[in-house]
């Protein structure tokens, strides 16, 4: 790996950062309906950056809060499929250094890897 920081893993580390940040730099809270009348739809500007949504409520900071709860599952996902397949590539190399026929189960260990990983 070279020493220099590729912009994309600058980019994700940003990302993450202000995600895990949202809570403190979201101006509004994300369920809170501001003004149903004089804020309703309104277009971006200095008070809301994201503008608002059809009942007023402030588009940044909901952004800001689901940013959180996409983070935890993309995490939980990634997590849960490194499990599945390290288990199954460990099933598979056992069952190869047993008595069953090699090639079938190489074939067939390969198929289900490459199903694990389009998951």
């Amino acid at each position: 790996m070279s020493r220099r920081l590729s912009p994309a893993f600058v980019l994700i580390a940003l990302l993450v950062c202000v995600v895990v940040a949202g809570p403190l730099l979201s101006p509004y809270a994300p369920n809170a309906q501001l003004d149903i009348i004089t804020l309703r739809s309104q277009a971006p500007s200095l008070a809301h950056p994201f503008g608002t949504d059809a009942v007023s409520r402030d588009v940044l900071s909901r952004v800001l809060d689901g940013g959180r709860v996409s983070l935890a599952l993309a995490i939980l996902s990634v997590s849960l499929s490194l499990v599945v397949g390290i288990l199954v590539d460990d099933a598979i190399v056992e069952v190869e250094n047993g008595t069953m026929a090699r090639q079938w189960i190489e074939m067939d260990g390969m198929s289900l890897m490459k199903q694990v990983g389009a998951m």
